[in-house]
């Protein structure tokens, strides 16, 4: 089963959605600012990702990794258009 990743926005909404990630291919965030932590949650994974540099999205994975880009999948876009 692929794994879950939560997506969220460091400025406008704190959720946007989730979604199973593929297994194979390239991550739809590739930069993990931070090691994975027990203590990780959407709020601190977007403060991280934000604070590393300046990502505008932010993904939590496994419930302690945290994931960070300047794109957002363009299935994302497509979603919120319907």
């Amino acid at each position: 089963m692929a794994p879950s990743l939560a997506i969220s926005v460091k400025n406008g909404a704190n959720f946007l959605h989730s979604f199973a990630e593929s297994t194979n291919g390239p991550r739809l965030f590739p930069n993990e600012p931070v090691s994975p932590s027990s203590t990780n949650d959407n709020g601190y994974c977007q403060t991280q990702c934000y604070g590393a540099a300046q990502y505008a999205f932010a993904g939590t994975e496994y419930a302690d990794e945290c994931w960070c880009g300047l794109v957002i999948p363009l299935f994302l876009i497509l979603l919120f258009l319907n």
